[in-house]
């Protein structure tokens, strides 16, 4: 059914198949869209994401190693296009379980399996507008949350609206488009909620060595866990230089000296420093839910977690 307000949207539509961007092209202008730029090629579709801001696109992938699930995972981290939140629907005749969840693991919003009827399209399309999901990020996923209700974290704070030129562009909600700093300000959420993640690995990792140290068969493998630590830190660190939470840097390198002098008298074992280990994980892990101001006044009377 043809939907007049969808003409004021923009979509990119990819396929290598000139016959099927045709067929695509014809079923999204009875749905009622009239601004369709259609590309066959990679270059061609990485050329206008780069330069271009659109309000769906809907790309056909066919291997792992096509270039579609490479630049899908770009644009979502920002390093390539203009939008990183733009709604995407990719389409493929490949239907085995492994390749579908490789490419939701990409982060579109929707995978739709050829043969498909227009129909299932416009309901993709119309979902997109009507109750798109919010967006999580974890160390290795940032996209739409596919968990269940039951399976989110209660409270506040644990998935983050993007911006939706979509919605933007068929509703009239310049509020919803991807401005600069709406994109900035959902960047910073999603950012938050993984940083949040990883501190809770840092800390989980801290209290297992802890509680552990004396079982003489862990012992074997406690270097192991302060390594994991050590490289989730480091990716912790990362994510808060790329954000306006430099803040929680300090309390980084608090757990990093900590855990840098424990590791190197590996395979001895400090219990008092195991003890300062466990309590700067804390200090990061609360740190993390604090804005600027309180988290410095934090470290400021935890100073001995820091040289």
């Amino acid at each position: 059914m043809r939907n007049q307000a969808y003409c004021t949207a923009s979509i990119l539509l990819y396929d290598i198949r000139p016959h099927v961007r045709q067929q695509t092209r014809a079923s999204l202008i009875r749905l009622g869209f009239r601004d369709i730029a259609d590309v066959g090629s990679v270059t061609d579709l990485t050329g206008l994401v780069d330069v271009a801001g659109f309000d769906l696109l809907i790309l056909a992938t066919a291997a792992l190693d096509d270039g579609v699930a490479e630049l899908l995972m770009a644009l979502r981290r920002h390093r390539r296009g203009v939008d990183p939140f733009a709604p995407v629907i990719l389409t493929s005749w490949q239907g085995s379980s492994r390749f579908v969840k490789s490419m939701l693991g990409c982060g579109t919003d929707h995978y739709l399996i050829w043969p498909y009827a227009p129909a299932q399209l416009g309901l993709r399309i119309d979902a997109l507008v009507r109750c798109r999901k919010p967006f999580v990020e974890t160390r290795d996923y940032l996209g739409p949350d596919r968990r269940g209700g039951g399976g989110r974290r209660s409270g506040a704070g644990s998935v983050v609206e993007v911006p939706n030129a979509l919605r933007a562009a068929v509703e009239g909600r310049p509020d919803l488009a991807p401005s600069p700093a709406a994109i900035k300000a959902a960047r910073t959420g999603l950012e938050r909620i993984r940083i949040g993640n990883l501190a809770r690995r840092v800390g989980a990792i801290a209290k297992i060595i802890k509680q552990r140290i004396d079982e003489r068969d862990y012992r074997l493998r406690a270097a192991a866990d302060m390594d994991d630590l050590l490289a989730t830190l480091a990716v912790m660190r990362a994510a808060a230089e790329a954000t306006d939470l430099r803040h929680l840097l300090s309390f980084c390198q608090a757990v990093e000296d900590v855990a840098g002098k424990l590791r190197e008298t590996a395979p001895v074992w400090d219990p008092k420093g195991l003890a300062l280990l466990e309590q700067a994980a804390l200090a990061l892990r609360v740190a993390v839910e604090m804005d600027d101001d309180s988290a410095r006044a934090a470290l400021k009377l935890a100073g001995q977690l820091v040289h």
